[in-house]
């Protein structure tokens, strides 16, 4: 056996401990963003959407979610009307049909923030969304200051760690209490693909060990055939 051979499997074994105490390697899924929509019924929908752009505009985000709109397109953007099947009859009503007087419904729409929820006075066309985002709409009676927020839900409780594109529907007393449920697979993804790394990892320590055993013996052979 070759000298190189066996400068090889020692060097392979000296790395070993480095190998097997580096942290695991984390799949990159590209952008996701949240988008929650609360009913008049008082339901609430939300839903995890992946994208590949640094940014998306909240009328994308909305369309990517799979969710039925009704939009009128103006200069100064997009105006949600209608989402799935709740709202104004555009173009057949108005965009705005139950806001022509007191009390005004309509879809407010919002941005969660540092913890909170921001009104967001732009149209959903107008706004970027990136990743980590949670964007809110909320079918209910209100003006630009006094609109009723839709319930805090985090990004890490629509999306999780590793969560692909899902939609459920709660009620409207949603808690973060009990809504963990999205993250339970995250730490068991993340064990299964350490085992697999730590096993591949003993399994090439194995290899290297059989190796340099094969070459010591074959050192130790030799020098026996080689002696007087």
């Amino acid at each position: 056996m070759k000298p190189r051979l066996v400068l090889l499997a020692i060097a392979l074994l000296a790395l070993l401990p480095v190998l097997l105490n580096a942290p695991p390697v984390q799949a990159q899924d590209g952008a996701r963003a949240g988008v929650i929509v609360v009913h008049g019924d008082g339901s609430v929908t939300q839903q995890c959407v992946h994208f590949d752009e640094e940014s998306i505009s909240g009328y994308e985000l909305l369309k990517r979610a799979g969710l039925a709109l009704g939009v009128e397109a103006s200069s100064t953007g997009a105006t949600i009307c209608s989402i799935d099947g709740e709202g104004c009859n555009f173009p057949q009503e108005s965009c705005f049909c139950r806001c022509q007087s007191s009390p005004c419904v309509y879809w407010s729409y919002w941005r969660l923030q540092e913890g909170g929820w921001l009104y967001q006075n732009l149209g959903a066309g107008n706004t970027q969304v990136q990743d980590g985002d949670v964007e809110g709409w909320h079918w209910s009676e209100g003006t630009v200051k006094d609109a009723p927020e839709p319930p805090l839900i985090h990004f890490d409780q629509i999306c999780g760690a590793t969560q692909p594109v899902t939609t459920t529907t709660v009620a409207a007393t949603f808690t973060p209490a009990t809504t963990a449920a999205p993250q339970e697979n995250a730490p068991a993804t993340a064990a299964s693909t350490e085992l697999v790394t730590r096993n591949g990892l003993w399994l090439l320590a194995g290899a290297a060990g059989i190796v340099l055993a094969g070459g010591v013996w074959y050192m130790a052979r030799s020098r026996r055939g080689k002696a007087p």
